[in-house]
């Protein structure tokens, strides 16, 4: 009431976590608010004034004020705790050391998107405590969906050989696995290539394409009864050899095949 300078001071419950301007009497947080760990703070404040003759000043009476914390939708989080698989070709390999993660999702449920490049995916729906396979869309193609709560879906991804990739038939190079959880309020985490596997090269047995069947005239001066071929994935040299019961009475040429 007589205009003079007022400084501010804080204390009660929550002061600790708390800073007040003297001059201002702006109260700030000392660190970021986070309605999960606390949803409110309680403090006082007390304003004391300066005595024109220099006695001791008297202080107000400590106001209690309590701050609530609005909450506000997160989102969630992938964990990608293996991010580099091998394979030979043509041969599935688990991925492991995937989970999501959710601050305030609670027991809402999540969807989870698993993307492959150069090959396919499967997760298993009979894991204990995990997804259903009425949760699981998309299984045995490049794309697999996930939805449910946040405790099932960890619980499939951490399933024995639960996910797998199977690279194309005959690839081999790189090939990259995604994952993008979205919750309910339409925020998401994406980690594109989140897993990288390279895909050996393994040689592939060349396939016999002749027919199994032939005819031979009874004394034909031509002695060539059969000729072999053969495809090769590869496009690799192919070399002929002959076998069975009557190989002992022909010969077969080692590079076109010519049965004689």
């Amino acid at each position: 009431i007589e205009k003079e300078a007022v400084e501010f001071s804080i204390g009660g419950t929550d002061a600790g976590s708390l800073t007040i301007d003297k001059d201002t009497g702006a109260v700030s947080l000392k660190s970021q608010a986070n309605f999960e760990a606390k949803s409110s703070y309680s403090f006082t404040v007390t304003a004391t004034d300066a005595t024109a003759d220099g006695s001791a000043a008297t202080p107000s009476a400590a106001k209690a004020v309590t701050i609530s914390i609005v909450d506000v939708n997160e989102a969630p989080a992938n964990t990608i705790a293996n991010a580099s698989k091998t394979t030979a070709e043509d041969t599935a390999v688990t991925i492991d050391g995937l989970s999501v993660g959710d601050v305030d999702a609670g027991d809402t449920s999540l969807t989870v998107v698993l993307a492959a490049t150069n090959g396919k995916l499967t997760v298993k729906g009979d894991v204990t405590d995990g997804l259903t396979s009425s949760d699981i869309n998309g299984g045995g193609t490049g794309t697999v969906t996930l939805t449910g709560t946040i405790a099932a879906i960890n619980k499939t991804l951490a399933g024995t050989d639960a996910v797998q990739f199977t690279p194309n038939l005959n690839y081999n190079g790189p090939a990259a696995i995604s994952i993008t959880s979205t919750d309910n309020g339409g925020l998401k985490d994406v980690d594109a290539e989140a897993v990288k596997v390279t895909v050996t090269a393994v040689d592939d047995a060349p396939e016999i394409t002749s027919s199994d069947k032939g005819n031979a005239d009874e004394n034909d001066s031509n002695l060539v009864i059969y000729t072999a071929t053969a495809s090769d994935i590869e496009k690799e040299a192919v070399e002929f050899s002959i076998g069975g019961t009557d190989a002992g009475s022909l010969t077969i040429d080692k590079d076109t095949g010519a049965v004689s």
